[in-house]
């Protein structure tokens, strides 16, 4: 039995591998004891109720949950309840020799089976991680509910130690933040200049590029700042409005224009700084009260 372990996935799909080990050591043990009955002058003698509960009904439950969920083909054929041999023989009685011969090809579907299955394992921090997604993201994807999509899909790529694509995403949910930043200061288009036709026309910035919208937040912040008398109104205003722009535009020039122009392939420590300044961005709004309008 060499189950083949890769670090690609298609569909994150979770499953607790102690039951698997749990159900091989039940068919391992069952098989133990019963040998000597099997093997012996009791092995044509039918096995008590009490003893089919004890040493074949385990094995026969935990194998009829783990073998659809992992899809375990040939040892669900032996197990399902609509037929199966295995269930079929613990159901209506079973000699001795028939029950351990039962036990020992379920074994043996089993490991079959797993020859053809590939499993992902996740570090500990970073199932630590997955874990802990709501609680850690939960006010940022209730502000941003667009973002939700992309929040996971950066932290199911980063567990699964696929850095580039986590930062990918990650520059995603940060643009949500900068959409509702920018609505939140009324700017709903940008100016563009327009080399073909030589004009400045207003662009959606949902079809904006970064540069030029932080270009209009700063101006569009620095108007609004100017305009108000010295005080605390005005020094909160500084306070939030100046590092989270340039915040963003860091983020920008250290992450986003490389990753979305296939310029880089980050590592496990790169994508990390990346979340750690991302997140304090989307955070920052939030506190602040700007969300998704409509």
């Amino acid at each position: 039995m060499n189950p083949r372990v890769w670090s690609l996935w298609e569909i994150m799909r979770k499953f607790d591998v102690a039951k698997l080990a749990y159900l091989l050591d039940s068919i391992s043990e069952a098989m133990e004891v019963i040998h000597p009955f099997a093997k012996g002058d009791d092995r044509d003698k039918r096995v008590p109720p009490d003893s089919v509960k004890l040493w074949g009904e385990p094995s026969l439950l935990l194998a009829q949950s783990v073998a659809p969920e992992i899809h375990l083909d040939s040892t669900n054929k032996r197990v399902w309840l609509g037929g199966g041999p295995f269930h079929v023989a613990v159901t209506c009685g079973l000699t001795w020799q028939q029950l351990y011969n039962e036990l020992l090809v379920l074994r043996q579907a089993i490991e079959s089976d797993l020859e053809t299955r590939d499993f992902v394992f996740i570090l500990p921090d970073r199932a630590k991680l997955l874990r802990e997604m709501e609680a850690e993201w939960q006010a940022v994807w209730t502000a941003f509910p667009e973002a939700k999509s992309d929040i996971e899909e950066m932290v199911y790529c980063y567990a699964l130690e696929r850095h580039t694509a986590a930062v990918f995403h990650l520059m995603c949910v940060l643009e949500w933040g900068l959409r509702a930043l920018c609505l939140n200061l009324g700017i709903k288009k940008v100016k563009n200049f327009i080399r073909k036709t030589g004009r400045t026309e207003l662009v959606p910035i949902t079809y904006n590029i970064w540069g030029k919208i932080i270009g209009q937040l700063r101006s569009k912040v620095n108007k609004k700042i100017a305009k108000l008398q010295k005080g605390s109104t005005k020094q909160k205003l500084q306070e939030f409005y100046f590092p989270v722009i340039q915040d963003i535009e860091d983020v920008k020039e250290s992450w986003r224009n490389h990753v979305m122009h296939g310029r880089r392939i980050y590592n496990a420590e790169e994508a990390t700084a990346a979340i750690s300044h991302v997140k304090p961005i989307m955070m920052a709004l939030v506190s602040r009260g700007i969300k998704t309008v409509g």
